[in-house]
């Protein structure tokens, strides 16, 4: 399974609803039988990095790159 996005705004940030939604996906994998559950994070976001450690991830760092083709 891919996530491509996961953000919790400011106002809401300290609930642990980030762990929550992280921990709901990797259940519906579990249930669904799937055996890998992936996204990707700014080599910068140190704080995102630290938050995805804690909760058991493995940070695998490196680019993303891209083209703006016009």
């Amino acid at each position: 399974m891919n996530i491509d996005d996961v953000f919790v705004r400011d106002e809401f940030r300290g609930q642990r609803l980030g762990e929550k939604l992280m921990f709901a996906a990797r259940d519906l994998c579990k249930e669904k039988g799937v055996d890998r559950l992936r996204w990707e994070v700014q080599q910068d976001n140190d704080k995102a990095i630290k938050f995805y450690q804690r909760l058991g991830a493995k940070v695998n760092i490196k680019g993303v790159c891209k083209w703006g083709i016009e």
